[in-house]
């Protein structure tokens, strides 16, 4: 007991050290998995405090309860922040095996016969093993079907507006869990087509919350291209503080006005799986999260992959996975695979690993047209739910902005 009272502080302290823990092991281990009250008030209140976006040392966790001040300075002293994670499955493990004691305990003590104390203590048993995880029995099933059904029809859809006709038309929007991946050749506008959907997001109604993590541009540009795409102003101009005239900057600063009261995160320094992992599970936690951009998928790192293939192959099955426990829709800008390049094959494939295409719930391509490079083919190559099209989009405003062509 004394070991384990020892990582629990030991824990504590390193929460406490670096905030960028809570969210590393908030799915490995509960206020429950405490052995002492102590423990579990200080992880409750920490993490409560975190999930708020409130400041969180020794003095601001100390100041919500007094009496937690000798204990909070004694964790602290215990800590290796590094180890957190390991801390957090050696609580779990043994905060599991407390629980199934107890209860075997009172089970034995209820002087039951054996027939319902095994069945009791297997209930026990399975209750444990599969704590955090859905249900699977069909009426279970069947149950948050009605309930997820219940929640649109209040909505009104099932997801968020992309903003194009076109793709209204098709009943294609951005679904909770949903892949999207989006394929071009270099220059072929990807950058230019994320900015459009989230200036089309920002400028709706229903002000979906957003993530963008982009490994090629500097959150200025970013800012610098949807500030251009709103006002027509080019993005260099913006970037340089370049504004001819009053009704210029008037126009600018309603574009940023606009975009400080979104709700969205612009990461510009995210480069490894873990660190895009970690991100979309702090916005969940903290208000949550809709929709998801990563520009582009190939940036992305993983060390411990042996080669490319297997590196693209794993970050796309855990993006996937990390869409679905988020329920957002996370959209992947991707170079596409030679082939593709040089007109072998009109098929979805993307740089890198086959999995990007099997992972996407819909799937891009874009194209330009030779003779007329204002013009960009958006072309649905894959659609699990549902239909395959095209459309056509048009720059404009001297190429600030991407707006559909009737045809």
């Amino acid at each position: 007991m004394e070991i384990i009272t020892t990582t629990e502080q030991a824990l504590i302290g390193s929460l406490l050290l670096s905030q960028k823990n809570i969210v590393k092991v908030f799915d490995i281990v509960k206020a429950e998995d405490f052995s002492t009250q102590a423990g579990r008030t200080a992880f409750t209140m920490i993490f409560e405090m975190w999930r708020k976006k409130r400041n969180i040392d020794i003095i601001s966790v100390g100041n919500s309860d007094p009496a937690m001040l000798s204990y909070l300075s004694a964790s602290t002293s215990l800590a290796f922040s590094p180890a957190a994670v390991e801390y957090s499955h050696s609580i779990a493990k043994a905060g599991k095996a407390r629980r199934i004691e107890n209860g075997l305990k009172n089970i034995l003590a209820s002087g039951k016969g054996p027939d319902v104390t095994l069945a009791a203590v297997l209930e026990i048993y399975q209750q444990e093993m599969s704590a955090g995880k859905k249900n699977p029995d069909v009426g279970a099933v069947l149950q948050r079907f009605e309930n997820s059904v219940k929640a649109n029809r209040k909505k009104g859809s099932m997801g968020f507006s992309t903003g194009f006709d076109f793709l209204e038309n098709l009943h294609v929007e951005y679904c909770p869990g949903h892949i999207w991946t989006i394929g071009g050749w270099t220059s072929t506008g990807k950058t230019a087509v994320m900015v459009q959907k989230i200036v089309n997001m920002i400028r709706s109604e229903s002000c979906p919350k957003i993530v963008v993590v982009s490994t090629e541009m500097t959150e200025e540009q970013m800012i610098s291209r949807m500030v251009a795409n709103m006002t027509g102003i080019p993005s260099y101009r913006i970037l340089t503080g370049d504004l001819h005239d009053a009704e210029e900057q008037n126009q600018a600063d309603i574009a940023k006005s606009i975009l400080a009261a979104s709700k969205m995160r612009i990461y510009d320094d995210i480069y490894s799986l873990n660190e895009v992992e970690t991100v979309f599970r702090k916005a969940d936690l903290q208000g949550g999260v809709n929709i998801g951009f990563v520009d582009y998928v190939q940036n992305v790192r993983h060390p411990e992959a042996k080669s490319q293939y297997q590196e693209q192959s794993e970050i796309a099955k855990r993006v996937q996975k990390l869409a679905k426990d988020v329920k957002a829709t996370i959209i992947c800008l991707s170079q596409v695979s030679n082939d593709v390049g040089r007109g072998n094959t009109d098929q979805l494939e993307l740089k890198g690993a086959g999995e990007w295409a099997a992972v996407s719930d819909v799937g891009i391509m874009l194209t330009i047209k030779k003779a007329e490079n204002y013009l960009m083919k958006y072309q649905i190559k894959k659609n699990r739910h549902g239909a395959r099209g095209e459309g056509m989009l048009e720059y404009k405003g001297g190429w600030t902005r991407l707006e559909e062509v009737v045809v």
